[in-house]
């Protein structure tokens, strides 16, 4: 007999999550292979997103080819995907929401964000 989720439970995931995925991982200098990896679970205020598409930046090649972080990292910060599950304390998104990734965060408050040109934002890393 399989246990019935809680209703919280059923709100939070979109199905089963598998246990592992593939991923770019930069091993050494100019060393990326794809591998399989574990699927991180979706922490307090995070969401999880299966991705659909992820593109390699300018950014992931100077990590690769400098060395500008130490290895092992998996690479990939531009994305397209469904959120599958979400973290305690996550209000704004919900299973099944078709999601991509904004590496830059906007403080969503001052002159600038109130009239949407994040860009502009003081606080956008």
């Amino acid at each position: 007999m399989t246990a019935t989720p809680s209703l919280t439970e059923a709100h939070r995931t979109l199905g089963p999550i598998p246990r592992t995925m593939r991923a770019g991982v930069y091993r050494d200098k100019g060393v990326v292979r794809v591998e399989e990896v574990a699927v991180p679970e979706a922490g307090a205020n995070e969401v999880l997103i299966k991705v659909a598409a992820c593109g390699i930046c300018g950014t992931d090649i100077k990590k690769i080819f400098q060395r500008y972080v130490e290895p092992p990292q998996i690479l990939g910060h531009e994305l397209a995907g469904t959120v599958v599950a979400t973290g305690p304390g996550v209000t704004k998104f919900r299973p099944g929401d078709r999601v991509m990734s904004f590496h830059h965060i906007p403080c969503e408050r001052c002159f600038y964000c109130e009239r949407r040109l994040f860009s502009q934002c003081k606080q956008y890393k």
